[in-house]
């Protein structure tokens, strides 16, 4: 049998664990090390996932704009008297509707017609648009904040 000061098994399978003298105590170690770094990983992979589908709920729309790009859910109804807003083309979600919140009112575009005659909630994306006065001679701009809805719920 050929020995080395590694043992009667060679270099490599010292390095890897597989040492006869300690082949046990190399494995646990082994499946310890691999089992913390799977753990680790599936955490990491989670908390990902977790965080992608994340929407802040607001109860109205006071701070919406902190909001910008991020997801959000906002409660209300659709409403049927309709206020003055700026409007945007959102080629992915071509439907327009102005939805009341509390006291407030903003506009918001999905991919399908939502026709919820009750309370519903609207799970979206807050975008910012803004434009120019219509009154002659002016340079003021406005801004509004919509919301570009992902999904929703009748409630």
């Amino acid at each position: 049998m050929l020995y080395s000061k590694y043992g009667q098994y060679g270099k490599a399978n010292y390095l890897f664990g597989l040492d006869a003298a300690n082949k046990t105590a190399y494995s646990l170690k082994s499946m310890k090390y691999y089992t913390i770094i799977t753990i680790f990983s599936l955490y990491i992979i989670f908390m990902g996932c977790k965080s992608m589908d994340e929407y802040h709920k607001l109860e109205d729309t006071t701070y919406i704009s902190e909001y910008v790009d991020k997801k959000i859910m906002l409660t209300g109804k659709i409403s049927h008297v309709p206020w003055q807003h700026m409007t945007k083309v959102v080629q992915s979600h071509p439907y327009m509707e102005y939805f009341d919140v509390g006291d407030d009112q903003i506009v918001f575009y999905s991919i399908e017609q939502i026709d919820c005659k009750s309370t519903l909630t609207l799970y979206g994306t807050v975008i910012k648009v803004e434009g120019k006065s219509k009154r002659p001679g002016s340079d003021d701009i406005y801004t509004e904040y919509q919301l570009v809805v992902d999904k929703w719920q009748c409630l």
